[in-house]
Formats: structure tokens, C-alpha cells, sequence
């Protein structure tokens, strides 16, 4: 056995998002010629790019469900904080190395659809026009976990 397969499986978990943040980070491209209308600053703009067909419509079921908001937040602070901040401010502890940097996303909630969350929590950013080093949660959250940090995301403040 090793280290690793005795780690507790939440452990496992965010270590292997850390280290795909890694090295996301160090293959990133820098274009912010394509992201201009969409971010400025790290902060998105009233405008966010068309949800890709397979996703428009979505909505979330959990939306003011309070436990969920709440399984959110843990789901959140193991996957997504250190990135985006303990308060969703993208000035988590590894933020500062990555350009562009993690949204802020206490800003704009009233732009962003439930469809358009999903699409980029499950999709990530390594693509146009982000170019960002998030990545796609698809294969490590379920459906219902998205959906519970987007209820969480829903109830952070600016």
C-alpha cells in the first residue's frame, strides 16, 4: 500500500484536484486578447458567453434549499476555495499564481444563469474564451454536487 491509498478518499480527492491545478497552471497560455469582453480584472462582465446547447435550459433543483446550500459550502471549501477564496472572492491561497485569476463570485450573480454555473463548473475553463486553469469537475463531483455548490455560490454576498 501507499501513501496515497491511505489517505482518507476526500483527501485523495483534493490532492488530485491540486495537483491537476498544477499543472494546468503550468501548461496555461495567457490570451487575454479573446477574454476582454468577458473579463476584466477577474471579474465577469454583464455579458457571459452562449451556454453550449447540452446545457441551456438547466436549472437548479436545489435552488433556496438551505441543507443543500449548506453541503454546498462544504462541497466548496474541499474543491473550489482554494482558488476562489474561503468567501468566493478568487483570492484563495493559490490564486495569485494564475492568470487570469479565479473569478470573483460574489460579483454579477444576477447575469449568470443556473444553466451557465453548471456549464462551467462541470466544463472548467481550459478552453476559449476563458482560458483558465479551472478545471472540469465532471468527473469528480455528481450532478447533485454541482448543483449544491451552485446553491452555496448562490448565497455568497459581495
Amino acid at each position: 500500500r501507499t501513501v496515497f491509498t491511505m489517505m482518507p478518499r476526500n483527501c485523495q480527492i483534493t490532492l488530485i484536484s491540486f495537483l491537476i491545478l498544477l499543472f494546468l497552471s503550468a501548461c496555461a497560455v495567457d490570451d487575454r486578447s479573446n477574454n476582454e469582453n468577458f473579463l476584466a480584472n477577474g471579474v465577469i462582465q454583464p455579458t457571459p458567453p452562449p451556454v453550449p446547447e447540452e446545457f441551456s435550459g438547466l436549472q437548479n433543483p436545489l435552488e433556496n434549499d438551505s441543507q443543500a446550500a449548506s453541503e454546498g459550502e462544504i462541497i466548496y471549501q474541499i474543491n473550489c476555495a482554494s482558488c476562489h477564496g474561503v468567501t468566493g472572492r478568487g483570492d484563495g491561497v493559490v490564486a495569485g499564481s494564475f492568470e487570469p485569476r479565479p473569478t470573483d463570485l460574489t460579483v454579477n450573480q444576477e447575469n449568470l444563469s443556473d444553466a451557465y454555473l453548471y456549464w462551467r463548473i462541470y466544463a472548467g475553463g481550459a478552453f476559449e474564451p476563458f482560458r483558465s486553469v479551472m478545471p472540469g469537475w465532471r468527473s469528480l463531483l455528481t450532478e447533485e454536487q454541482i448543483w449544491m455548490i451552485i446553491t452555496f455560490i448562490r448565497t455568497l454576498e459581495g
